[in-house]
């Protein structure tokens, strides 16, 4: 948060892009006490990464949603109004179309700062981490055996296969996905089953990114982009284009600190 108050400051007609989910909770928690980060976001007017659909304000999981959890940990500590935000919106009539305005009023601002977090590695059915020695093709068979949940090795929603260039897009959620937002659902059974996102394309375009993973079942995402080449196949690889800052607690770095020879 000092990097994004201080990147604000040296940038005063630029944006900022926050996340939503897990990790970054306690850190909004700390924005809203740092001194002038109110008065800097006030000015200026703040992205967020991306929205289910369809999620509407009559729906059960409508807390869920993250126009919600922005309003609630960003919008009402911080005095911003409807004016600040850039929002796709989950409970509109035509998603592709939704998906085209939310990038036409991405395109109209200049970003400073894109934050972002990064999805689940895979896990037993259990709940429990992977062993160390399962590879990829390991654990590829054991989701297709049932006996592993999928990962979401992704930033935002995006998927496998989408163009670096690319801008929001409409996308279907992958079975892991679904699976890890859940406990976040009142009403899981009905979860909403896509997303618009921004994609590649808006988080190149902002001068830094900051990715944030905590906790042990990040570690192979974490692996991922940091030790494999940016690559639509992998895709939170892809922040890796351009400047970025990869923050991580000692649970979700604990594979790339043994690589790195760092711990035994």
């Amino acid at each position: 948060m000092q990097l994004n108050q201080s990147r604000l400051v040296d940038s005063p007609d630029k944006s900022p892009t926050f996340p939503t989910g897990g990790t970054w909770e306690e850190t909004y928690t700390i924005m809203a006490s740092l001194p002038d980060i109110s008065r800097l976001l006030r000015q200026r007017r703040i992205a967020t990464v991306d929205e289910y659909f369809p999620i509407r304000p009559t729906d059960k999981n409508y807390p869920m949603s993250y126009r919600a959890y922005t309003d609630e940990r960003i919008g009402i500590p911080n005095g911003l109004g409807p004016e600040n935000w850039i929002r796709p919106d989950g409970a509109a009539e035509d998603p592709i179309a939704e998906a085209a305005r939310f990038e036409a009023e991405l395109q109209n601002e200049r970003f400073v700062i894109t934050n972002l977090g990064i999805g689940p590695d895979p896990k037993l059915a259990d709940g429990r981490v992977i062993p160390v020695d399962w590879n990829d093709k390991v654990i590829g068979k054991a989701i297709l055996g049932g006996k592993v949940i999928e990962g979401s090795s992704h930033i935002g929603f995006v998927p496998k296969g989408i163009s670096p260039d690319s801008g929001a897009i409409l996308v279907y959620m992958d079975e892991g996905t679904i699976f890890a937002n859940k406990k976040y659902a009142p009403d899981p059974d009905n979860m909403p089953g896509a997303a618009i996102t921004q994609a590649h394309g808006d988080f190149r375009r902002a001068d830094l990114r900051v990715v944030a993973a905590t906790g042990t079942f990040k570690q192979r995402n974490v692996e991922k982009i940091l030790f494999e080449v940016p690559t639509p196949d992998n895709p939170a690889s892809m922040v890796n284009l351009g400047e970025t800052v990869v923050l991580l607690d000692a649970n979700a770095a604990e594979r790339t600190m043994k690589r790195l020879g760092l711990t035994s």
